[in-house]
């Protein structure tokens, strides 16, 4: 995974691997599943998850 930075300055992460980005889910996962979270934390947990898959998708894209 490596660092970048988009045009408008904001961090970035580069996927190397579609074995990254489910680890980064499968670890989002597990600590919103093992630890007692806000419901405003939660829905934060989920809306990464939901970046991580878009992400993981691409990478099936990718592969056609």
């Amino acid at each position: 995974m490596k660092n970048l930075r988009a045009p408008d300055k904001r961090p970035a992460l580069a996927f190397d691997s579609q074995a990254e980005t489910q680890l980064i889910a499968d670890a989002l996962n597990a600590y919103r599943y093992s630890h007692v979270v806000t419901t405003k934390v939660d829905e934060e947990i989920r809306s990464l998850c939901d970046i991580v898959e878009k992400c993981h998708e691409l990478f099936n894209k990718k592969e056609d």
